[in-house]
């Protein structure tokens, strides 16, 4: 394992590349706070936003994005915004966690929303809790109509506010 820090600003078009073919391969990745590009925002405004590659060879195997704080503590980048953090890399690759926190000049990961799917964290996990994910890669009605064969009742209370909704406040508008 080689591990190289660099800030978030300073990933090229290769890396950023590199790091979307491995979220997109990944469903525990799915979150939009595991994408490149909520690093990228994050690092253009934040001086203390980092990215650890995790290097085999010549190949990039994982990133390790975080924000430095004091006294060598690494917190998940985007701070308690973020609710999904963690490494982006495939499911099942494990590196030595003290041994990745020494590369990067860390003493202390302050995690609190880990995927169950990352081992190199795992041996620090306290707690365990379910997590929900909402597929919409095949559309929105795809996924309501999945919802109602499976049985739940979700879909159908929420069109049913939708509608009190509407029709004691007007209907809703989406502004960008």
């Amino acid at each position: 394992m080689r591990v190289r820090v660099l800030r978030a600003r300073e990933l090229g078009d290769s890396e950023w590349a590199r790091w979307r073919e491995i979220q997109e391969r990944e469903r525990a990745l799915a979150s939009p706070y595991f994408s490149p590009g909520f690093t990228r925002a994050v690092g253009q405004w934040r001086d203390d936003s980092r990215v650890a590659l995790i290097e085999e060879g010549n190949r990039i195997e994982a990133f390790f994005p975080y924000q430095l704080w004091p006294e060598r503590v690494a917190r998940p980048i985007g701070g308690p915004v973020s609710d999904n953090h963690g490494l982006v890399a495939r499911a099942g690759r494990c590196w030595n966690a003290k041994e990745l926190l020494r590369a990067c000049g860390l003493a202390v990961y302050d995690f609190d929303h880990l995927p169950a799917t990352q081992r190199t964290f795992a041996p620090y996990v306290r707690s365990t809790r379910p997590d929900f994910l909402v597929d919409l890669q095949r559309g929105y009605e795809a996924y309501a109509e999945e919802r109602r064969t499976a049985g739940s009742h979700l879909v159908r209370k929420v069109l049913a506010k939708r509608r009190k909704m509407s029709a004691e406040v007007g209907p809703e508008r989406f502004v960008p």
